[in-house]
């Protein structure tokens, strides 16, 4: 599904009512899955009955959205602080620049909506693999 959301989340939201809520999560990240499972990409899949076949899981889950939130901020970490320490000074700043504030109506609202699949900001793309 087209988020229609830029590099830094801003832009119109589309998204399907699934859980957490707005509120309930710090991001939402569009996984590019239309309902009934028509996925723009091939990424996440289940094994048909008896091991014969696979299809696209049409609803969104933490076993696949939680690594791909981490796989962004993986992307950050590397992509922009390679040379500094781990710790709770880049933890938060790796927060801030994951969930930046630059949306609403006067720009400091959290664009807490992202699309990295989209923008390639995986370190699997940053690293060259396809």
């Amino acid at each position: 599904m087209s988020s229609g959301l830029d590099e830094a989340g801003r832009g119109t939201v589309s998204k399907m009512e699934q859980f957490p809520a707005d509120g309930n999560a710090d991001v939402y990240l569009n996984w590019e899955c239309e309902t009934l499972g028509a996925c723009a990409e091939r990424h996440y899949e289940m094994v048909g009955p008896f091991g014969l076949g696979r299809f696209n899981v049409p609803v969104m889950s933490s076993s696949y959205i939680n690594p791909l939130a981490l796989a962004r901020m993986v992307d950050l970490r590397y992509a922009n602080h390679s040379g500094e320490p781990m710790d709770d000074t880049l933890i938060q700043t790796l927060e801030q620049e994951m969930i930046p504030s630059l949306c609403g109506g006067d720009g400091i609202a959290p664009c807490v909506y992202q699309d990295p699949i989209a923008h390639r900001q995986l370190e699997l793309y940053r690293l060259g693999y396809e």
